[in-house]
């Protein structure tokens, strides 16, 4: 079945009908598939509630769907993850918002740390609601019940200070050499926090003060092992093991 986020004031009860209009995002989406009365459809309301729906009516200028049955979304995790991501160069930052949310990140925050060479200028506004976009795009085409938030850019201190309130926060660093990503993420584990967040560094890396600042406010430095990644590579590793680590796959 394919599955649309719909806005929540168009969802109704079961045995009621959605009803989209020719403005309606969802109905040119919806008008190229050509669907036939009595297809399924899943309309998501990104507050965790599938609508499962059959098209009982259609003409050019709308489509209505019975509410078959109501149920919880199956595509979110039991923890609610916040990826810090420093700004990558070139388009990488759409790849990693993509492929992040596909394995389970709820909120996705661009930082600018010391090595970051990308600095946003006027068009950082522009650059979010593209980004909110493919958000939206990964979060449809993988099943979440949500769409993940991209968050404004903000600073180091800034992110490190919101990701040391979270119930476990870890940041990568190549540089460690006695935790590793299994060994701090299944001490957490047995913890079962209901928000993680990491941190991850630019093409250069963080920086050792970044690194200390950050182990100051209690946020766990851990390993990726041996093999240095690139860091469009290093968010999607950790979050996966991590949610290996709890079994939340």
């Amino acid at each position: 079945m394919r599955g649309f986020f719909i806005d929540p004031a168009k969802t109704g009860e079961k045995g009621g009908e959605i009803r989209l209009e020719r403005d309606d995002a969802n109905f040119k989406h919806i008008t190229v598939l050509r669907p036939r009365l009595g297809e399924s459809f899943v309309f998501r309301d990104g507050q965790g509630r599938d609508f499962i729906c059959g098209l009982s009516e259609k003409d050019n200028h709308s489509f209505r769907f019975r509410i078959i049955n109501i149920v919880p979304s199956k595509g979110e995790p039991p923890v609610r993850i916040t990826l810090f991501q420093c700004l990558p160069k070139r388009d990488k930052m759409a790849y990693i918002i993509q492929k992040t949310i596909e394995v389970g990140v709820s909120r996705i925050i661009p930082v600018i740390s010391e090595r970051t060479e990308v600095r946003p200028g006027n068009g950082s506004s522009g650059k979010q609601i593209r980004w909110q976009k493919i958000a939206k795009g990964a979060a449809e085409q993988s099943g979440r019940g949500i769409v993940a938030e991209i968050g404004p850019v903000v600073g180091v201190k800034e992110a490190a200070d919101i990701l040391a309130s979270m119930d476990e926060a870890y940041i990568a660093y190549e540089k460690e050499r006695h935790i590793t990503a299994k060994e701090a993420f299944n001490a957490a584990a047995a913890g079962k926090g209901k928000e993680a967040g990491f941190f991850i560094g630019p093409e250069g890396g963080f920086s050792e003060g970044e690194v200390m600042m950050c182990a100051d406010k209690n946020i766990r430095p851990f390993s990726l092992g041996e093999r240095i990644m690139r860091t469009e590579t290093a968010g999607f590793a950790a979050i996966l093991l991590y949610l290996f680590s709890r079994e939340a796959l």
